[in-house]
């Protein structure tokens, strides 16, 4: 009998390990899950908080026609931010004269000594690293989120968005 006992209380330890392994590995799944879904979620239903809010922001106006365009007021450096998701290396190539091999370059060919930090920058801040899109919001106005367009803003024109 005490073989046969024996044997009882080896199979009740093997099952408790094997649960309580499952039970760990269902933890483990859940909270990489959790992870991946906040990764994997669009840029345009992130959390709100750090981002300008563009409420009151002054709308660009181009040809007499006011756009949902904005001028960033606030957002350093000045920027036109836009409504639609606009690809983070097109908005910051317009801190550039020339973008070649991933750097701002000059006439020559040769890195921008002084404009190429600020591009890299740029870069690192507009890339979707939090969220899956084009680029990373930069501002929102209640369900709306803008995107950087462009850091050229000399010849902008404002006006009261409608």
């Amino acid at each position: 009998m005490e073989g046969g006992s024996g044997m009882v209380v080896l199979i009740v330890l093997i099952v408790a390990v094997v649960i309580i392994g499952l039970i760990s590995l269902t933890f483990v799944l859940i909270e990489g899950s959790e992870s991946l879904n906040t990764i994997n979620q669009p840029c345009d239903q992130i959390s709100t908080t750090g981002l300008l809010n563009t409420t009151g922001l002054p709308c660009v106006v181009v040809n007499g026609v006011t756009t949902s365009d904005k001028l960033s007021v606030g957002y350093q450096p000045l920027a036109v931010i836009t409504p639609n998701p606009y690809p983070y290396k097109t908005a910051c190539a317009t801190l550039c004269g020339r973008v070649a091999n991933g750097h701002c370059v000059d006439n020559s060919g040769n890195i921008d000594e002084m404009l190429d930090p600020t591009y890299q920058s740029c870069l690192t801040k507009l890339a979707p690293t939090q969220c899956v899109g084009v680029a990373m919001p930069v501002g929102y106005s209640g369900n709306t989120f803008y995107y950087v367009k462009t850091f050229y803003t000399d010849d902008v024109q404002t006006g009261t968005c409608v």
